[in-house]
C-alpha cells in the first residue's frame, strides 16, 4: 500500500462528517428537553385535582382544540386548492 493516494472526501462525506460531530450536543439537548417535560409532568400531575378540572371538562377542550385544527386546516386546503386550480387553469 505503498504509494497509495489518499483521496480527499466529498462535499456529501463532509456534510455527514459535520452532523455526526453534532450529534452529542444534540444529545445534551434531547437529554435536557426530556428531563424538562418529565418535570413538567410532575408539575402537572400535582395541579390536576384543581377545582374545575374534571373528565368532562378535559373532553370539552380536547374536541374544541380539535374542532379549531380542523378549522384551520380546512382553510389551508381550500388555499392550495385555489392555488392548484389556478395553476391548472392557467396552463390550459
Amino acid at each position: 500500500m505503498r504509494g497509495a493516494k489518499i483521496i480527499p472526501p466529498t462535499e456529501n462525506i463532509k456534510a455527514i462528517l459535520q452532523k455526526l460531530g453534532d450529534l452529542p450536543q444534540e444529545a445534551r439537548k434531547e437529554a435536557q428537553t426530556i428531563a424538562e417535560l418529565q418535570s413538567e409532568i410532575v408539575q402537572l400531575r400535582r395541579h390536576k385535582c384543581e377545582k374545575g378540572v374534571g373528565p368532562a371538562n378535559i373532553e370539552r377542550a380536547v374536541t374544541t382544540a380539535i374542532e379549531k385544527r380542523d378549522r384551520e386546516w380546512k382553510v389551508r386546503i381550500d388555499k392550495e386548492r385555489q392555488l392548484w386550480k389556478m395553476q391548472v387553469d392557467n396552463r390550459h
